[in-house]
């Protein structure tokens, strides 16, 4: 019989039980076995160690996972299976049973089978904790956490796949469109995006598709990275809104939806045409970043994916429709799909929008983050506490630094049909952070050194040297508790020097604050060669890391004056001669580290016109005008400095051709 209370029909619960029971019995075994049991082996280790950051998600969390985005779809399937062919749905829906009650007991069915194993979990997971006097782990919090977050992932894909179950009428196509769903949010963002940074320059594509978006707006991903790190409260809301909406649309769409729609791909009407130009959207944005993005960005390739793409995504939408490979071409359809997706590569190719030359308003800005990636960013957003480490961009907020920026930004804009061609490019990034809140973000990659004159006013600034020279902010008070330098050669391989003299670390300290004040920005923006690497040990984690500039010339005299700079500086005196090339040599370049003395003395022998200089003179010349990666070799001549020591790798730098004839007279 049917009880009263929410109009519950205890045959078909027996029923359900009998048919999808054994799915929550092997879930609850997984459970006990990758999670208490588990934990239990760990504890009774000799050497277990409880970590207080420690989380019952990481005990086993691919299988966690896994579980998570498998068992509730299975159950949605199988719970509703008989929607999806005519016999079982007559037969169900020809019972004195209303739609809403039939749909409502079915969904508390596939609730309880997934919520009971979870409980059971947390009630041994509690056991072993109190047994074994764990502190951290096993806490009601930790646990409730555990109990709460899994039931709310479980419900949101039971839930999903339930209400993709009421819009189609083939369980394997349920299935798909089901995980097709939890991919869609990212998928469509990340295309959408990879045709615009593509097609609009500046565009900052790493930065929006990284970060939140990949990680809570990913179930996948979400779901994985439960054990690390707290989950914000606008993830909580958003899912658990989510299942509400799921369970109302399912409810309101399972009343209407008609019984001989079973066995189609889509059980209503409507939303055919919906799925259609939707496969044929997807597929259109995906040939053409395929295609643009393996032609090197160009037009015609983008044109030849969205066309190859449509065309494809029609044909795949068609199949689907209608079961079967003999489909005809409805190409009224297709030319009004190929009209509004030209229009929309017209808006973005053509920047109708005005995306690419947006500059904000001064006035409306409070700082501007400038640097060579966007990483600053991502760690801030993601409150990464190593973030305050990181010296991948500085934040200007003076008032004339920011016209500068202004005229950076507007210059690059101008010049963006620069970032093709050859030669090395670097990336800058140009964050705006708004006063009304928001943040404006481009990335571009621009030849080495064309900017040069641009950057010169920001990296003179006090915001640039403070940030990208901690040292240059230090106080006199945190000087003093410096407890050492450590000074090691980059060059070639010597023992580190090692100041702990307070008197000569205030004096080392003092010249490198003084040095950074006074150096150009013309020797900062060149990649000239360091001489050697400086750690400021103030303690064990407070630590300030540098590089000795060859321009650091008071260092050097005070590295002299003291007796260290033979053991802490790479000088002339180290290397026995230095051969300048006729031209930039690549292949000397990357087979320097493999090349031994008689394999170089091979290579001179075969370039009758290279003489080496043993002139320790000219070899510091050269070594001082050297350096590391450069933008076009045709501007180079290569050098190779022969060390004096056995066994020391060859160094091979590169010297700007219009410096060497004045080095060497």
């Amino acid at each position: 019989m049917r009880s009263k209370l929410f109009s519950f029909n205890r045959g078909i619960f027996i029923q359900d039980l009998r048919s999808v029971g054994w799915i929550s019995i092997v879930y609850f075994l997984t459970l006990l076995f990758t999670g208490p049991l588990d934990l239990y082996n760990r504890i009774t280790e000799e050497f277990f160690i409880e970590e207080k950051n420690d989380s019952l998600f990481r005990l086993s969390t691919d299988v966690y996972t896994i579980c998570i985005f498998t068992v509730p779809v299975l159950l949605g399937l199988l719970l509703f299976r008989y929607m999806q062919t005519k016999l079982s749905a007559d037969y169900i829906h020809s019972l004195p049973i209303k739609r809403e009650s039939l749909y409502n007991q079915r969904i508390i069915t596939g609730v309880i089978l997934l919520i009971l194993p979870v409980f059971l979990t947390g009630i041994v997971f509690y056991v072993i904790g109190v047994n074994y006097k764990l502190m951290y782990i096993t806490t009601p919090a930790h646990i409730w956490s555990w109990i709460g977050l899994t039931i709310l992932f479980l419900l949101f894909v039971f839930m999903a796949t339930v209400f993709v179950g009421i819009f189609t009428g083939i369980t394997m196509v349920q299935g798909a469109l089901t995980y097709i769903l939890f991919l869609l949010p990212v998928g469509i963002t990340s295309i959408v995006a990879i045709n615009a940074a593509s097609l609009i320059k500046g565009i900052a594509l790493d930065y929006y598709l990284d970060g939140t978006l990949t990680r809570d707006a990913f179930p996948f991903a979400r779901v994985g990275l439960l054990g690390y790190g707290a989950v914000s409260p606008t993830v909580l809301i958003t899912y658990s809104s989510l299942v509400v909406v799921f369970y109302v649309i399912g409810l309101i769409a399972y009343k209407k939806r008609a019984i001989e729609m079973s066995s189609r791909a889509i059980s209503f009407q409507f939303f055919q045409p919906v799925f259609k130009y939707g496969v044929m959207g997807c597929f259109t944005l995906l040939g053409g970043a395929y295609f643009g993005l393996s032609q090197n960005n160009k037009l015609g390739w983008f044109l030849f994916g969205y066309v190859i793409g449509s065309i494809v995504g029609y044909v795949v939408a068609e199949v689907v429709l209608q079961k079967t490979w003999r489909i005809g071409f409805r190409w009224k359809g297709y030319v009004g799909f190929a009209i509004v997706a030209a229009l929309f590569f017209a808006v973005i190719s053509l920047d109708l929008l005005g995306i690419e030359k947006k500059v904000p308003d001064l006035k409306n800005v409070k700082k501007v983050y400038v640097g060579e990636d966007l990483y600053t960013l991502k760690a801030i957003d993601n409150r990464d506490e190593t973030s305050g480490d990181d010296r991948s961009m500085v934040a200007y907020t003076d008032p004339s630094v920011l016209k500068h920026i202004e005229e950076l930004h507007k210059k690059l804009i101008k010049e963006a049909s620069l970032q093709r061609g050859h030669g090395v490019f670097d990336t800058i990034g140009i964050a705006y952070e708004l006063k009304g809140g928001g943040r404006i973000v481009r990335l571009y990659n621009i030849p080495r050194h064309l900017f040069d004159e641009e950057m010169k006013p920001l990296v003179d600034s006090k915001e640039y040297k403070e940030k990208m020279y901690p040292v240059y902010a230090l106080s006199d008070k945190t000087i003093s508790t410096i407890r050492s330098i450590e000074i090691q050669s980059n060059l070639l391989e010597k023992r580190p020097v090692y100041i702990t003299e307070r008197t000569k670390i205030e004096e080392f300290v003092h010249l490198l604050q003084e040095e950074i004040q006074k150096q150009k920005a013309t020797d900062v923006l060149t990649d000239k060669v360091d001489l050697a690497s400086i750690n400021i040990s103030i303690t064990d984690r407070n630590q300030i890391p540098m590089t000795l500039e060859v321009y650091y010339k008071e260092i050097e005299k005070w590295l002299q004056k003291e007796g260290l700079a033979d053991r802490a500086l790479t000088t002339a005196a180290d290397f026995e001669s230095a051969t300048i090339l006729p031209k930039y040599d690549q292949d000397v370049r990357e087979n320097s580290y493999n090349m031994s003395r008689a394999e170089f003395n091979e290579y001179l022998a075969e370039q009758p016109k290279v003489k080496p200089t043993r002139d320790e003179k000219q070899i510091q010349k050269l070594l001082e005008n050297s350096e590391y990666g450069i933008y076009d070799g045709r501007d180079y001549q290569t050098v190779v400095f022969l060390p004096k020591k056995a066994g020391q790798t060859i160094q091979v730098y590169d010297v700007p051709k219009k410096y060497v004839k004045k080095l060497i007279k």
